[in-house]
């Protein structure tokens, strides 16, 4: 699994949510907050730029347009920026332990 992937897999795991009804579904409830309290972690010691950047995609939902007016930047470099930012928050949670998260 690529950086790319992981850090794609483990950003759509921390927007859901959970519903835990039988012991499968509270163990993986509990690696899932492992790993999202990580991801929390991980995505707080990034650069700046990069946490901004993963933040307004993810969190708050922006396509890449807008976010590329805010910060000032052309769509293709934000788009380059948005991949390398993946990388090294895959690269981050794989040396963690979340390999196939």
């Amino acid at each position: 699994m690529s950086d790319q992937a992981a850090a794609r897999m483990a950003l759509g795991i921390a927007s859901a949510v959970m519903a835990t009804a039988d012991e499968e579904r509270v163990v993986q409830a509990a690696h899932y907050q492992k790993l999202i309290a990580a991801l929390r972690e991980v995505i707080a010691s990034l650069p700046e730029y990069e946490r901004r950047l993963l933040e307004l995609r993810y969190f708050e939902g922006r396509e890449f347009d807008p976010i590329a007016s805010e910060l000032r930047v052309s769509n293709a470099t934000i788009r380059r920026h948005h991949l390398a930012a993946l990388a090294l928050l895959g690269k981050r949670m794989r040396s963690r332990g979340f390999a196939g998260a």
